[in-house]
């Protein structure tokens, strides 16, 4: 039994080169740091505002992945260029969509518990004749 992610890394591209970001509770712990909130807060603002029909915060899901990028080594990558992704009509749906499956990595994973009825079931008696 143990909190585990989802998954241990995950590819990311960014201008048509792909990086591989390890996925643990530094980052978890790291990125919490960088955004001043739990990535499942992001996570859940997204969704709320989806169910709503209202635009979800693009700056804070451009600063999520632009701090992802990095952490997988994409030293390059330009803030700018992934804020401006988020409202390009052809980037908007391939870089929301991506956000979307990293921040469902943060999402806990539990073990299955086995537990045991501490109190057996009463065998029915027969009834005496």
């Amino acid at each position: 039994m143990g909190f585990k992610f989802a998954k241990s890394e995950v590819e990311l591209s960014y201008k048509g080169t792909a990086y591989t970001l390890k996925v643990d509770m530094r980052l978890s712990v790291d990125l919490e740091r960088h955004m001043n909130s739990n990535p499942l807060n992001l996570a859940l603002e997204i969704n709320k505002c989806s169910v709503a029909g209202k635009v979800p915060p693009l700056g804070q899901m451009a600063e999520f992945f632009e701090f992802m990028l990095k952490r997988a080594g994409c030293l390059n990558v330009d803030f700018n260029e992934v804020y401006s992704a988020m409202y390009d009509s052809e980037d908007n749906d391939k870089v929301a969509e991506t956000i979307g499956e990293i921040l469902g990595l943060f999402m806990p994973q539990v073990d299955e518990v086995e537990t045991e009825n501490p109190k057996p079931k009463p065998v029915p008696r027969k009834k005496k004749a």
